[in-house]
């Protein structure tokens, strides 16, 4: 499976992230997912036990390039 807006491949964790309300598969890689979520806080649904170790690095590169004051991705939005 493959990023809908990169291309890259998705990793197990990024395959199977869900949208919280409508329940369809999101199918962006970590990077792509963090800059749509930075404009429209999209409430999703993942399996945490298919964290890899490229997830973590990725969410780590991106947390050095996040806007000062972004809050948590899931919640009341």
């Amino acid at each position: 499976m493959r990023c809908l807006a990169c291309d890259r491949a998705l990793t197990d964790y990024e395959a199977t992230r869900k949208h919280a309300v409508t329940g369809t598969f999101i199918d962006l890689c970590q990077q792509c997912f963090k800059a749509v979520q930075a404009d429209s806080h999209l409430p999703t649904k993942d399996r945490k036990d298919l964290i890899s170790s490229d997830d973590i690095d990725d969410s780590a590169e991106d947390e050095s390039d996040s806007h000062i004051g972004d809050t948590n991705t899931e919640g009341d939005h």
